[in-house]
Protein backbone atom coordinates (compact mmCIF):
# COMPACT_ATOMS: atom_id res chain seq x y z
CA UNK A 1 0.00 0.00 0.00
CA UNK A 2 1.46 3.60 -0.90
CA UNK A 3 2.55 5.62 1.75
CA UNK A 4 0.03 8.71 2.18
CA UNK A 5 2.41 10.78 4.13
CA UNK A 6 4.98 10.54 1.72
CA UNK A 7 2.54 11.81 -1.43
CA UNK A 8 1.62 13.87 1.11
CA UNK A 9 4.83 15.69 1.21
CA UNK A 10 5.81 14.85 -2.15
CA UNK A 11 2.54 16.99 -4.02
CA UNK A 12 3.21 19.62 -1.63
CA UNK A 13 7.29 20.29 -2.72
CA UNK A 14 6.27 20.01 -6.92
CA UNK A 15 5.54 23.12 -8.66
CA UNK A 16 2.11 22.66 -9.98
CA UNK A 17 3.37 23.68 -13.74
CA UNK A 18 6.40 22.90 -15.80
CA UNK A 19 7.80 24.41 -18.73
CA UNK A 20 9.11 22.06 -21.90
CA UNK A 21 10.35 22.61 -25.48
CA UNK A 22 8.62 21.04 -27.86
CA UNK A 23 10.20 19.83 -31.39
CA UNK A 24 9.85 23.71 -33.00
CA UNK A 25 11.35 25.45 -30.32
CA UNK A 26 7.86 26.87 -28.34
CA UNK A 27 7.95 26.30 -25.30
CA UNK A 28 4.74 24.07 -23.79
CA UNK A 29 3.61 24.81 -20.13
CA UNK A 30 2.04 21.40 -18.54
CA UNK A 31 -0.22 21.89 -15.10
CA UNK A 32 1.05 18.82 -12.82
CA UNK A 33 -1.01 16.66 -10.66
CA UNK A 34 -1.58 13.17 -9.55
CA UNK A 35 -3.58 11.05 -7.34
CA UNK A 36 -3.03 8.09 -4.85
CA UNK A 37 -4.57 4.80 -5.35
CA UNK A 38 -2.84 1.41 -5.14
CA UNK A 39 0.32 3.71 -6.37
CA UNK A 40 1.06 6.50 -7.35
CA UNK A 41 -0.19 8.40 -10.20
CA UNK A 42 1.47 11.78 -11.64
CA UNK A 43 -0.58 13.89 -14.82
CA UNK A 44 0.79 16.72 -16.65
CA UNK A 45 -1.58 18.05 -19.17
CA UNK A 46 -0.77 21.07 -21.01
CA UNK A 47 -2.24 24.54 -20.57
CA UNK A 48 -4.41 24.77 -23.62
CA UNK A 49 -8.31 24.91 -24.09
CA UNK A 50 -9.68 22.49 -25.62
CA UNK A 51 -8.91 19.10 -26.38
CA UNK A 52 -5.63 20.53 -28.07
CA UNK A 53 -2.69 19.69 -26.30
CA UNK A 54 -0.35 17.16 -24.96
CA UNK A 55 -1.47 15.07 -22.06
CA UNK A 56 0.63 12.46 -20.38
CA UNK A 57 0.65 10.19 -17.24
CA UNK A 58 2.82 7.75 -15.28
CA UNK A 59 2.22 5.76 -12.51
CA UNK A 60 4.80 3.39 -9.49
CA UNK A 61 3.80 0.95 -7.54
CA UNK A 62 6.85 2.11 -5.14
CA UNK A 63 7.46 6.24 -5.41
CA UNK A 64 5.89 9.24 -6.61
CA UNK A 65 9.37 10.35 -8.16
CA UNK A 66 9.42 7.37 -10.10
CA UNK A 67 6.05 8.24 -11.94
CA UNK A 68 7.40 11.83 -11.87
CA UNK A 69 10.75 10.82 -13.21
CA UNK A 70 8.58 8.76 -16.09
CA UNK A 71 5.97 11.34 -16.86
CA UNK A 72 8.66 13.93 -17.50
CA UNK A 73 10.87 11.21 -19.88
CA UNK A 74 7.33 10.70 -21.54
CA UNK A 75 6.73 14.58 -22.50
CA UNK A 76 10.65 14.96 -23.35
CA UNK A 77 10.32 11.95 -25.88
CA UNK A 78 7.05 13.06 -27.30
CA UNK A 79 7.63 16.76 -27.60
CA UNK A 80 10.89 15.81 -29.54
CA UNK A 81 9.08 13.96 -32.39
CA UNK A 82 6.99 16.09 -34.85
CA UNK A 83 4.94 13.42 -37.00
CA UNK A 84 2.46 15.93 -39.23
CA UNK A 85 4.34 17.29 -42.32
CA UNK A 86 3.30 20.82 -41.28
CA UNK A 87 3.84 21.64 -44.73
CA UNK A 88 1.83 19.20 -46.43
CA UNK A 89 -1.11 18.44 -44.31
CA UNK A 90 -2.73 15.64 -43.90
CA UNK A 91 0.36 13.76 -44.43
CA UNK A 92 2.83 11.68 -42.52
CA UNK A 93 6.58 13.32 -42.01
CA UNK A 94 8.14 9.48 -41.41
CA UNK A 95 4.86 7.04 -41.58
CA UNK A 96 3.88 6.77 -38.15
CA UNK A 97 1.75 8.38 -36.30
CA UNK A 98 1.67 9.08 -32.43
CA UNK A 99 -0.80 10.89 -30.59
CA UNK A 100 -4.29 10.57 -27.93
CA UNK A 101 -8.00 9.30 -28.86
CA UNK A 102 -10.07 12.36 -28.24
CA UNK A 103 -13.41 13.20 -28.55
CA UNK A 104 -14.41 13.64 -32.53
CA UNK A 105 -10.73 13.44 -33.56
CA UNK A 106 -7.67 12.55 -31.97
CA UNK A 107 -4.69 15.02 -30.94
CA UNK A 108 -1.19 14.49 -32.63
CA UNK A 109 2.04 16.98 -31.92
CA UNK A 110 -0.50 18.70 -29.70
CA UNK A 111 -3.01 19.88 -32.35
CA UNK A 112 -6.58 18.09 -32.34
CA UNK A 113 -7.12 16.38 -36.05
CA UNK A 114 -10.79 15.38 -36.38
CA UNK A 115 -11.63 12.08 -37.99
CA UNK A 116 -12.43 13.16 -41.05
CA UNK A 117 -8.65 14.49 -41.73
CA UNK A 118 -7.61 11.44 -39.80
CA UNK A 119 -9.20 9.37 -42.14
CA UNK A 120 -7.84 11.36 -45.33
CA UNK A 121 -4.98 11.13 -43.51
CA UNK A 122 -4.28 7.40 -43.34
CA UNK A 123 -6.44 7.06 -47.36
CA UNK A 124 -2.69 8.03 -48.49
CA UNK A 125 -1.39 4.81 -47.21
CA UNK A 126 -3.94 2.58 -48.82
CA UNK A 127 -2.49 -1.13 -49.37
CA UNK A 128 -0.31 -0.78 -46.33
CA UNK A 129 -0.43 -2.80 -43.36
CA UNK A 130 -0.36 -0.54 -40.04
CA UNK A 131 -0.11 -1.92 -36.14
CA UNK A 132 -2.17 -0.18 -33.83
CA UNK A 133 -1.38 -0.28 -30.22
CA UNK A 134 -3.36 1.45 -27.32
CA UNK A 135 -1.60 2.06 -24.04
CA UNK A 136 -1.14 4.86 -21.41
CA UNK A 137 -0.30 8.46 -22.24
Amino acid sequence: MPDEELWKNFISSQPSSAKFTDFAGNIRIFNVSGYLTNGYTVVAKETVDSDQGYEFSAFSYSSPHEAMSNVVSKIRTSLATRNLDPHNFPHLIAHQCVGRVAHGGVVVDGEFVAWEKFTEMMQSYEGWEFSLDFGDT
